[in-house]
């Protein structure tokens, strides 16, 4: 059989064809195998950085909030037939929180808080304190730190329902200036406190401990007080929303500056003593029942300030209303205050000496999302047992607070 010239050249034509397609097909596959290396490396790069960030986040977290606020209230002098009102910055405060130390092995952990104020404050310092936590059993805090000796400081009333401290929190808890002892008593202090929780059931545990003690050095103001606050709390949890506690706390303070520039004052006290070292103790009980929409909390709390005995306890109750997911949820709640100066007169009914206030609060707020809140808050303020002329027995207020958080 003869073949053809065409068809031989045919032939050869298409093996050569073939052969340069496989060659470029060879070095086409090649090229994508360098691409496919270079994305993968990158890959691995990004993963990398990825677990490093995350890494940095546990090391320093920062967040915070700011907090604007409109108050009105009558004027208790009489001098002024509208009111007061002002507006302030209520609240501007930064917090910085991180792990020094996390045990993959054991789960302990070494972590800081430090947390600022900016606006209320000349020395913007509030916490600044170092946690080590071994377990849910066993943890220590050192540093300059409050001591939480009821429910209202556990849950803040920035954070939860109404906007004011109770008369319980803010003038016999010794938090502060409108403290019973006067300003001699300091928001944080230098001191350490160990607290844990035992007993597990259910998904919680039932017995909760807090003690420990805080001494007069404090950063946001200088020291006249050489003494230590030794304080304790137990709480018992018979139910997972249900918690019952038990709390009190010894101490002394330094009320030289209030027998000199403040006599008067100082003779309530009825204290015999060196003013340097006046006696001041603080005990109490108070219990908490908070579900997702319902909640309800109370606290008593007594104590001694040099031979004056003072008292004072809150009702609180509200409800929240949860919305659909794009509104957030509202709430609306109401407290009841009462708090008595000198509760050793007002028991021989020698009410002359003995002022009792009274406050009725009405508050409601709207939490659209993490980063916004509105409060709306009314109070009754009654006066019973004052002996001032042209004290008023009831006084209204209405404060509005705007939270933005970031």
């Amino acid at each position: 059989m003869r073949i053809r010239p065409y068809l031989i050249a045919f032939i050869i034509l298409f093996a050569v064809s073939t052969s340069h397609a496989q060659e470029k097909e060879r070095e086409h596959f090649g090229e994508n195998e360098g691409i496919f290396a270079t994305l993968a490396t990158r890959l691995s790069k990004s993963e990398e950085q990825s677990a490093k960030m995350e890494k940095a986040i546990d090391y320093l977290k920062i967040y915070g909030f700011l907090q604007g606020m409109y108050e009105w209230s009558d004027d208790r002098n009489g001098n002024s037939s509208t009111g007061i009102s002002s507006f302030s910055v209520y609240r501007a405060r930064v917090i910085l929180t991180g792990d020094f130390y996390k045990s993959k092995r054991t789960g302990a952990t070494l972590n800081y808080w430090f947390y600022f104020d900016f606006a209320r404050f000349e020395n913007p310092f509030l916490d600044l304190r170092i946690r080590y936590r071994l377990s849910d059993k066993f943890n220590l805090i050192v540093g300059h730190l409050q001591n939480p000796f009821h429910f209202q400081d556990l849950f803040r009333p920035s954070k939860f329902e109404f906007i004011d401290y109770s008369y319980a929190a803010a003038r016999v808890a010794k938090m502060g200036g409108t403290d019973v002892t006067t300003t001699d008593v300091k928001l944080r202090e230098l001191g350490f406190r160990l607290f844990g929780e035992l007993g597990e059931r259910d998904g919680y545990n039932v017995f909760h401990y807090s003690a420990g003690v805080l001494s007069s050095i404090s950063v946001l103001e200088k020291n006249s007080n050489e003494s230590a606050d030794f304080f304790c709390r137990l709480a018992v949890k018979p139910l997972h929303d249900l918690t019952f506690s038990l709390y009190g706390q010894w101490g002394e303070g330094n009320f030289a500056k209030v027998k000199r520039n403040n006599p008067q004052k100082y003779a309530d006290y009825r204290w015999n003593g060196n003013p340097e070292y006046m006696l001041t103790a603080r005990w109490g009980t108070g219990f908490s029942y908070i579900t997702k929409t319902l909640y309800m909390r109370g606290d008593y709390i007594a104590g001694l300030t040099g031979n004056l005995p003072t008292e004072s306890c809150y009702l609180e109750s509200g409800y929240k209303y949860h919305l659909s997911k794009d509104r957030g949820f509202a709430w609306v709640g109401a407290m009841v205050d009462y708090y008595c100066y000198n509760t050793f007169d007002y028991i021989k009914r020698n009410t002359a000496n003995a002022p009792i206030d009274m406050r009725y609060t009405l508050s409601v707020g709207w939490e659209p999302s993490y980063y916004y809140r509105i409060q709306l808050a009314y109070s009754l303020e009654q006066c019973v047992n004052y002996t001032f002329k042209n004290n008023r027995q009831f006084a209204n207020g209405v404060k509005l607070l705007v939270t933005a958080a970031w």
